[in-house]
């Protein structure tokens, strides 16, 4: 014991060590920064009364249009808000590829712009640049970075004691936020310029980005670098809309930063995380649908936009990897459908399923649907095909084509939301009941469960086509899982039980499902639930 002790004493010690190394580079690194700042806060202490105040005379004087138009009572507003800064000759105010937000007004003193050559070398001195020019004050540098996320594009180093104001993005929002609308129109205009051009320059859309999405998981790397040549930078500003509800759009859009916020129609707001990808279901699979909510930018968004004239042209070039990326697409739109948490009317009282299941299996194959969808034209049961699954319409236009009691074909469309049906009859003979239009229509029956008729009548293949009109939603469930949660008895009295497909055959032949619900005594469900009934009185004798 006293040996295990001393040897986890010694690991304790062994690590403690190993991290005191590891991190001694860096509370240096942090304390010789605090040091910095606080000789730069002394000295900026020391020659505030040398530093000169940016009045608004002052500021028009400055070479840059960025305050053209400002009124003098905000520029005395925004010189207000700055905070002191004196520098010694030497020291860099800024280094090419910074991320600081602030701008500066200096006010006397000269600097030197430096831009870096990389091909000299990686320090950012005037002797590894590749051009390099002097400001004279009053000037001001860095105003782009007051409204644009971008890392520096030049160092810059003082020449001489330099004296600055630095104004920080919070105050300029301050009191920009007053400027008229054209000037704030014509700033703004200004700013979005530049600000794509950055987004361009120095956040371009990656391929590593675009993997990440099933969308794209097949697409080669060069079909990815055609997308992302051909995408647009888009740019917005606090409360601007992406897009709006009722809008239509088929773009897909990538948030490259900031903050997008998604405005359900009760008024739920979701955040979007950056590094998102939106639309991308009314984009791959040409569906020209109305936008069911909004989004909106917080504080500020950069986007990328992928316009499905793209996507298209590339998927043509790599077929199989476009039908990948509609079918990730159809998943993900799937996913959002919401499924109601009690067996819909449609299940619970169509009478084929009444029929041949008992209400305990009905919710169990409510419970194992799973939302699907279906786009324009796209057939989602074909006569003569295989019996594979039930499909529970649940909201949509539908379009089937049946037989009447007098042998003649009709087809029908089918409109569906939720639990509201109507029905309009587009071909059949004027001499049918069914009639073209709405009109005598009331007792033409059409089951929302496709294959309930074929699970009845234990048919193996679909008796009719069922094709999609527009976009559609469904839910769908397999039928061999299904199957499996079938009792062996109720299998069995399906099979035997002819007198009761007798029934089945001849309600979907004479579309009177009326011949079921007066004969529900004779259904294989019935039959099942006297069995089981006489089973337990066995049980019990």
């Amino acid at each position: 014991m006293f040996l295990t002790a001393l040897m986890k004493e010694r690991r304790v010690h062994e690590a403690y060590d190993k991290i005191s190394w590891m991190l001694l580079p860096v509370i240096k690194r942090r304390a010789a920064v605090k040091e910095k700042r606080t000789r730069a806060e002394m000295l900026t202490r020391m020659n505030k009364d040398n530093i000169p105040f940016p009045s608004p005379d002052v500021i028009y004087s400055m070479y840059g249009t960025f305050f053209n138009e400002w009124p003098p009572r905000l520029l005395e507003m925004l010189a207000r808000k700055g905070k002191p800064l004196f520098l010694k000759a030497g020291t860099f105010l800024m280094h090419e590829g910074d991320l600081d937000r602030c701008m500066y007004m200096i006010t006397t003193g000269r600097v030197s712009v430096i831009l870096n050559d990389r091909s000299k070398g990686k320090k950012r001195t005037k002797e590894c640049s590749k051009a390099c020019f002097e400001l004279n004050p009053p000037c001001y540098v860095g105003e782009f970075a007051l409204v644009c996320k971008e890392p520096r594009s030049a160092s810059i180093q003082c020449e001489t004691d330099m004296g600055a104001w630095a104004v920080s993005p919070e105050d300029y929002e301050d009191v920009a936020q007053h400027l008229s609308a054209e000037v704030a129109s014509k700033q703004r205009e200004a700013t979005d310029v530049r600000r794509r051009a950055n987004l361009q320059k120095f956040f371009p859309l990656r391929v590593e980005l675009l993997r990440q999405f099933p969308y794209f998981e097949k697409f080669s790397a060069e079909a990815l670098n055609k997308i992302i040549s051909a995408v647009e930078p888009i740019v917005l500003h606090d409360g601007d809309h992406l897009y709006s509800k009722s809008d239509m759009d088929s773009s897909a859009y990538f948030i490259q930063d900031g903050v997008a916020i998604l405005l359900e129609e009760d008024g739920t707001r979701h955040s979007i995380p950056r590094g998102s990808c939106v639309g991308i279901f009314e984009c791959a699979c040409s569906v020209n649908e109305r936008k069911r909510c909004s989004i909106i930018s917080k504080n500020y968004c950069d986007i990328w936009r992928m316009r499905r004239e793209v996507l298209i042209d590339v998927g043509l070039s790599e077929p199989a990897a476009f039908l990948y990326c509609r079918s990730a697409a159809k998943s993900q739109r799937a996913n959002e459908v919401i499924k109601p948490t009690t067996t819909p009317v449609s299940v619970r009282k169509d009478p084929y399923l009444m029929f041949c299941l008992t209400r305990h299996l009905m919710n169990r194959l409510w419970e194992s649907a799973l939302p699907v969808i279906y786009l324009n034209d796209e057939k989602l049961v074909v006569q003569g095909q295989p019996f594979q699954q039930f499909i529970i319409l649940h909201s949509g236009v539908f379009e089937t084509t049946f037989i009447a009691g007098n042998n003649e074909h009709h087809t029908v469309r089918i409109t569906v939301n939720g639990e509201a049906t109507a029905m309009e009859v587009l071909s059949g003979s004027v001499d049918n009941v069914f009639s073209k239009g709405r009109d005598n229509i009331s007792k033409t029956f059409f089951s929302l469960v496709l294959g309930a008729y074929e699970c009845a009548s234990s048919m193996s293949q679909y008796c009719s086509t069922v094709t999609s009109y527009g976009l559609s939603e469904a839910f769908v469930v397999d039928r061999a899982s299904f199957d499996a949660l079938l009792p062996v008895e109720l299998k069995e009295i399906m099979e035997a039980d002819k007198g009761a497909r007798e029934i089945v055959y001849s309600s979907h032949k004479q579309n009177d499902p009326s011949q079921l619900t007066s004969n529900m005594h004779l259904g294989f469900a019935a039959a099942y639930r006297k069995a089981r009934e006489c089973h337990l009185k066995g049980d019990a004798i």
